[in-house]
């Protein structure tokens, strides 16, 4: 395992999220990396939304009588959405600080 990797997986099994680890190491990479660093993250939350909504689909379907899943759903939704990463973001502001 490369170990960049092994490092990653260390600082995860410390209790550190993987959000946490990502805006650590977001000021030391240069700006293309940090775009694909956060591309990569938020598709992953992108991912895990199209599961809870497939998901939801499914249990509506098994379920027609459970009409408050509509609500849990979209609470879920935003809570998810509301973990999607913004490093460019936030290194133009600490860059902006900085000045």
């Amino acid at each position: 395992m490369a170990a960049s990797h092994r490092q990653f997986l260390d600082a995860i099994e410390g209790g550190m999220s993987v959000r946490a680890y990502c805006l650590q190491v977001w000021r030391y990479l240069p700006v293309e990396a940090i775009a694909a660093l956060e591309d990569a993250f938020n598709n992953c939350i992108e991912a895990l939304l199209r599961y809870c909504s497939a998901r939801q689909r499914f249990v509506s379907r098994t379920l027609p009588g459970v009409g408050r899943l509509q609500t849990i759903g979209a609470n879920q939704e935003k809570v998810i959405r509301g973990g999607r990463l913004a490093l460019l973001h936030m290194r133009r502001v600490a860059d902006a600080q900085r000045m």
